[in-house]
């Protein structure tokens, strides 16, 4: 006998595919938010864009709310599947290669580690 409580099985699907899409949502925003603010993708833990990072996950959990509120769950998931997904992985291998290429003194980046080196250079 089955219990009355379950989800139905196209439900928790649904809930699997709305919360895998929102965590991509959010690595998008950070990929782009410091991608802008760094003008590279290794730095992904800095100090500076942490505030932007707080707006983006206030703002991911007030649209995930509304889109779960009004009922828009499988149009947010078409938007998330059909072109945030392929953009963000053609944005993070385009800039990995441009990042390969382009030697680290001649890029100006915002870590402990590279300002020293940065700094350095300057002196020599």
């Amino acid at each position: 006998m089955e219990s009355k409580t379950k989800l139905p099985h196209n439900s928790q699907n649904n809930f699997v595919d709305v919360v895998v899409n929102v965590i991509t949502l959010a690595f998008t925003f950070l990929f782009l938010a410091d991608s802008f603010a760094n003008n590279k993708t290794s730095t992904i833990l800095l100090p500076q864009p942490a505030i932007a990072y707080l707006w983006i996950v206030i703002a991911l959990l007030v649209i995930f709310r509304l889109t779960t509120e009004f009922k828009l769950v499988s149009w947010f998931q078409n938007i998330l599947s059909k072109f945030l997904l392929p953009i963000t992985i053609v944005l993070a291998v385009l800039t990995s290669i441009v990042d390969f290429f382009t030697p680290v003194n001649q890029v100006f980046i915002w870590t402990r580690l590279h300002q020293e080196v940065w700094v350095s250079q300057l002196f020599l």
